[in-house]
């Protein structure tokens, strides 16, 4: 276990971005839009697909520019994290601890 800290920024458009992925060490991940977009973020609604940008039951949780969440991980988990925009680009600044 490193005890440190990483950051990034992601650009994400209509296409999706990885965002996390799954079965990492951290213990949080601090997720912050820069913008100037709208990102939805969530799992994969199928094998092939991120969340869709929209409010329908296979989109992902909005967050509007400016905005920050925290998400927690474990070991274990296995679930990776996606953002997309419904048009144009933003980016998302990411920052974990291990």
């Amino acid at each position: 276990m490193g005890y440190g800290y990483y950051s990034t920024v992601k650009t994400v458009d209509t296409s999706g971005e990885l965002l996390m992925s799954g079965g990492q060490q951290n213990s949080f991940f601090l997720v912050k839009n820069l913008g100037p977009a709208t990102v939805f973020i969530g799992g994969v609604v199928n094998p092939e697909a991120p969340p869709t940008a929209d409010q329908s039951s296979t989109g992902g949780y909005p967050l509007d520019e400016g905005e920050s969440t925290q998400i927690p991980t474990w070991a274990a988990d296995s679930r990776d994290l996606y953002g997309i925009t419904a048009e144009g680009t933003a980016y998302v600044a990411i920052l974990s601890m291990d």
